[in-house]
């Protein structure tokens, strides 16, 4: 039963992941962006989203085109946030560490 609880949790996490990279492309479209990963377990305010037991918060968030959004890994395994577009990837996500796009 574990293991289906982690395919699921996996798959809504990838789920949630791609709607919010398609709402981020959409918006973005045009501008120019950098990818910096850190290791502080600090965000920007704002526009900064948690990722925690296996969930983000918040949920869905709104973003001004040209702006950032920074990912914190509060979770105690790897994760890694991907673009289902290939505009970007943050590789792994280490517990603490943010990834900014």
């Amino acid at each position: 039963m574990q293991i289906s609880i982690n395919r699921i949790a996996r798959f809504l996490i990838t789920f949630s992941v791609l709607v919010m990279v398609l709402f981020l492309a959409a918006c973005s479209s045009g501008y120019g962006t950098t990818k910096t990963t850190t290791t502080t377990s600090s965000a920007a305010s704002g526009n900064a989203v948690n990722i925690s037991n296996y969930a983000f918060s918040p949920v869905t968030i709104t973003v001004n085109a040209g702006t950032s959004v920074t990912w914190t890994n509060k979770d105690s395994v790897t994760h890694t946030i991907t673009s289902d577009t290939g505009i970007f990837t943050s590789g792994n996500i280490d517990t603490n560490t943010t990834y900014t796009y």
